[in-house]
């Protein structure tokens, strides 16, 4: 189990969700994305992609989470948010369906994270929060944007076995 500080939890298909709030540039209402076109079925696209956003002159991809997460997509709602974050040499955002706040975690509340969920989750979950009721299981974002984000060649090829940290200084704003 990793420390962990802050994280801003929100939630995705109903469920509760978390990442370190060292990670999040800022949330965003829902807005209309510009599709991209040539690249939505090729090389390079992951299927959760939702398009691009400008914020503020600054241009990034969006992913759709509930995609990523095989939760049953319906249109966005006056709750729904972007979520942008920062992994090593990217910006990036994230479609949630609403965010719940910020959480100061206690180690007591913090586990592990189940070895029975899958092994697409468990490579982007780093923790399981536990508090009263509730459950938030917390992702790293370096790990999901490696998921969402592959590297991609001149070529519009994605390469093969490149790392997110492989990108760091390459890769998209800093």
């Amino acid at each position: 189990m990793t420390p962990l500080g802050q994280f801003v939890a929100f939630t995705v298909g109903g469920r509760s969700y978390g990442i370190e709030i060292r990670s999040l540039v800022e949330v965003v209402n829902m807005v209309a994305l510009t599709p991209v076109p040539l690249i939505s079925e090729g090389a390079g696209r992951h299927r959760s992609t939702a398009g691009l956003l400008n914020v503020r002159g600054h241009v990034l991809p969006v992913f759709d989470l509930r995609i990523l997460l095989a939760v049953p997509v319906e249109g966005p709602t006056t709750a729904s948010r972007i979520l942008i974050v920062r992994g090593p040499g990217l910006e990036a955002g994230l479609i949630v369906d609403s965010v719940e706040g910020v959480i100061d975690p206690r180690a007591e509340n913090l586990g592990a994270v189940d070895k029975k969920t899958s092994s697409k989750m468990q490579a982007v979950l780093t923790n399981v929060y536990v508090e009263r009721d509730r459950l938030v299981l917390i992702m790293d974002v370096d790990r999901l944007l490696d998921v969402v984000y592959p590297e991609v060649s001149e070529s519009g090829q994605v390469a093969s076995g490149a790392s997110w940290a492989d990108r760091a200084g390459r890769a998209g704003p800093s």
